[in-house]
């Protein structure tokens, strides 16, 4: 009688160990979804301090490569419309 009992309990504490495995492992992928804040697609201001460039290597000849011309063009284009009054590259 002994031996159904303790492999009775060794089932339940199985189970239990394993519900609360699935439980730790919803949980866990349910905390993004809840606490995830998702970037805004219009920006509230209008005014900035200061516009960055980021880098980007040049090409073998020296000359600025193709992504690096455009963020230039576009930091150019930002600065030209008022957005900062200076570039930082």
């Amino acid at each position: 009688m002994d031996a159904n009992i303790f492999i009775l309990l060794l089932k339940y504490i199985a189970i239990s160990v394993f519900i609360l495995i699935i439980i730790i492992l919803v949980l866990i992928n349910l905390y993004p979804l809840l606490f995830y804040k998702s970037p805004e697609t219009k920006l509230k201001m209008n005014r900035f301090d200061v516009i960055i460039i980021l880098g980007f290597h040049a090409l073998q000849d020296g000359k600025p490569s193709p992504i690096m011309r455009e963020r230039v063009v576009k930091a150019v284009e930002l600065f030209n419309k008022g957005y900062a009054n200076n570039i930082i590259c």
